[in-house]
């Protein structure tokens, strides 16, 4: 026994403790090393993900109804998402439009609730999607919301030429 433990100190000396230790904290720092990556993938997706909700609640609030609004919504949400390098659950992304004073969820809007949908009224909009992060621990569907006022031209001024663009 007293040979073996003298041979483990000659080991030890000789510099392998130090190799042994690095043997055990390398995984560590490859651990905080990924968590890193996965922190900072998160915030690149959140910041873009508020752009594409800013830029489909943009498309939304110069049409005329409820309705095209959140068809041209979808459609921004459906071009802007496979363009974007985002990794995402295809399929997941999701878009909901608020109209502000309605307590009722969106899919449950009467015909009468939609007609609130007028120059000056507020509305939210919320993209939202699965994300598939570095770990998979941090795997949820991640949202953004932006709160915009609807801009669409008063009825009988004539419109306004600008927002002949937005339509498209």
């Amino acid at each position: 026994m007293r040979e073996k433990s003298r041979k483990l100190y000659g080991f030890m000396k000789s510099g392998a403790g130090e190799a042994l230790s690095f043997i055990f904290a390398a995984p560590c720092m490859i651990l905080v090393f990924v968590l890193l990556v996965a922190i900072i993938q998160t915030g690149l997706v959140k910041e873009r993900l508020e752009y594409i909700s800013y830029d489909a609640c943009r498309k939304a609030v110069v049409q005329d109804t409820y309705d095209k609004g959140l068809k041209a919504a979808q459609k921004c949400v459906a071009a802007d998402f496979p363009t974007s390098n985002i990794k995402y659950v295809a399929g997941s992304e999701n878009v909901r439009i608020y109209i502000s004073g309605l307590k009722a969820e969106p899919e449950r809007y009467s015909k009468k609730d939609k007609q609130a949908w007028k120059k000056g009224t507020y509305v939210q909009c919320i993209v939202s999607a699965k994300i598939n992060p570095v770990f998979a621990f941090m795997k949820k569907e991640r949202s953004s919301s932006v709160i915009m006022m609807i801009e669409n031209p008063a009825e009988g001024t004539g419109g306004y030429p600008w927002f002949d663009y937005y339509r498209r």
